[in-house]
């Protein structure tokens, strides 16, 4: 007569959790990681959108004949104050618009260009430029 026994056990060795931790702690570790980078970029993005809002009302300022052509320094005192803005800069120039009435198509440009810092730590300067015309 033969008999055999078949002992097996229902569970899981010391190997085999040991790999399912650790593929668990690498999943959750790329999430945090994720994470803090959509954090930073997303920190980014709304940096530049607000210097890009303050470019764009200040453009409607000058637009509006506040300022002198060459020096936006009134501008920039009657603007709220944001961190992160390093500069604003006017040059004019004088461009031809074929739209308009011939002898009357010359019309002084300026441009504004607003220099920021897109991140926290202030190390990286973008710069944003706009047209203006005066009305």
């Amino acid at each position: 007569m033969k008999t055999s026994f078949s002992h097996r056990n229902s569970g899981y060795t010391i190997v085999e959790a040991m790999v399912a931790v650790s593929i668990l702690l690498m999943a959750v570790a790329a999430a945090a990681s994720l994470s803090m980078t959509m954090a930073n970029q997303e920190e980014l993005n709304a940096r530049g959108a607000r210097a890009v809002n303050w470019h764009e009302n200040a453009v409607r300022l000058y637009q509006m004949g506040i300022g002198d052509p060459d020096d936006p320094a009134a501008i920039v005192a009657l603007m709220p104050g944001l961190p992160q803005v390093t500069s604003l800069t006017a040059s004019t120039a004088s461009e031809t618009f074929s739209a308009l009435p011939a002898g009357n198509n010359a019309v002084d440009v300026t441009t504004l260009t607003l220099t920021y810092k897109s991140n926290v730590e202030g190390t990286v300067s973008r710069s944003n430029s706009m047209k203006a015309v005066r009305y």
